[in-house]
């Protein structure tokens, strides 16, 4: 932005608060070190040595770098307790209240199945709440269907200032009977500010054709003993079945070279053929890792090269992300990403211009700030991951 027509670089970093309890919240205020270039002023015409140190450094560099801690004001946000959840709702809320826009989906493949084949059903639930204390949400199983839970996962998308999360739970549906299969839909309160009331998301019911015959406990008990007792098919004590014939005797066959030349081998060559043969697999290891460490930059770059918007250059920066910097978890967030750069990174000159680019992009996404145009913000961003 520009200040007093001098032009100064703005970041802006956002965080996303869910209160717990109701109550006065105090937000500290916030610190942050910078590198500010200071004009280094000089009067020519006092103390006038050309031999000391000062007239050369003078005379060669006329800014130099500053270290200076900035400090944010507090905060203070009155949080309001939440009314009483209404004796209807009281049975879908588990003792947790989700306090934000909210709705649930049921998301599946009403493809017919067969007895004992396996369906894949995804119930999401999208919320400008906070959802990490709802680590579960059972299904309810009919007679004669088995449900598995699988893995969550969960996605943030910070738009329009707001940050919301979905998360999405994974179940494995296997039915033992024919027919037609219906589960009920799952269900989910949630206070919505926005109504200031309860209200009650409900995704749609599951619903399946099932083909095929029912599994019977007395199939599955034979089954299961035949499989523990190690039980064998019973073969046919008829004599009619022909007798194998016995093979020809076996030829006695003298050493190949091959073999006798493996007896006079000595035990040191033995040991160098074995060294130079471990060597050469060392080598080629570090060369195979080596290519791979270049395929991620590699790609990254491409990605970035071939940006055509913000969302594109985030991937590539993602993408270059996750095979150069350790401990990040699958589609990392910005935040996580500078501080994963700020740790790693051996020149932290090069790390601070690379973070720099990162703040500039997220300033684009939310449209405020004066930013480059996208060409040479993606020259940049290539020449300063090519540093790191």
């Amino acid at each position: 932005r520009t200040v007093n027509g001098v032009e100064y670089g703005s970041a802006q970093i956002l965080r996303a608060i869910f209160a717990l309890k109701p109550g006065e919240l105090k937000i500290p205020a916030r610190e942050a070190l910078v590198q500010v270039p200071v004009t280094k002023k000089s009067d020519p015409l006092s103390s006038f040595d050309p031999f000391s140190d000062d007239f050369f450094q003078n005379f060669f560099q006329r800014t130099v770098i500053q270290e200076k801690k900035l400090t944010s004001n507090e905060l203070t946000v009155l949080i309001k307790p939440l009314p009483p959840i209404p004796p209807e709702l009281t049975r879908f809320s588990s003792g947790l209240t989700i306090v934000g826009d909210t709705s649930i989906s049921a998301v599946y493949s009403d493809t017919p199945i067969k007895v004992g084949e396996t369906k894949n059903v995804s119930i999401v639930i999208t919320s400008s709440g906070h959802l990490n204390p709802l680590k579960s949400l059972p299904l309810k199983a009919p007679p004669g269907v088995k449900i598995y839970d699988g893995q969550t996962k969960v996605r943030h998308d910070p738009s329009s200032g707001r940050l919301v999360t979905e998360k999405t739970f994974n179940y494995s549906i296997v039915p033992m009977q024919p027919g037609i299969l219906r589960i009920p839909g799952a269900s989910v309160t949630s206070f919505d500010p926005e109504i200031a009331g309860y209200k009650l998301s409900t995704s749609s019911d599951i619903s399946l054709i099932v083909s095929g015959n029912p599994v019977t406990n007395q199939v599955s008990e034979v089954g299961n003993s035949s499989e523990i007792q190690g039980a064998t098919p019973s073969l046919s004590s008829s004599n009619d079945a022909p007798s194998e014939p016995a093979g020809a005797r076996l030829p006695y066959l003298d050493k190949t070279t091959w073999e006798a030349l493996s007896e006079r081998v000595s035990l040191p060559l033995s040991l160098l053929v074995l060294s130079a043969s471990v060597l050469g697999v060392g080598l080629l290891w570090l060369w195979t890792k080596g290519s791979k460490g270049l395929a991620p930059r590699n790609q990254a770059t491409k990605l970035i090269n071939s940006a055509r918007d913000i969302d594109q250059l985030e991937n590539g920066i993602r993408t270059w992300a996750q095979g150069h910097l350790e401990g990040l978890r699958p589609n990392p967030t910005f935040d996580e990403i500078r501080s994963a750069i700020r740790n790693s990174a051996a020149d932290k000159s090069s790390a601070l211009s690379l973070v720099a680019i990162l703040d500039e992009i997220e300033i684009s996404r939310y449209g405020k700030g004066n930013v480059r145009d996208l060409a040479t913000l993606k020259r940049d961003l290539v020449e300063a991951l090519r540093r790191i």
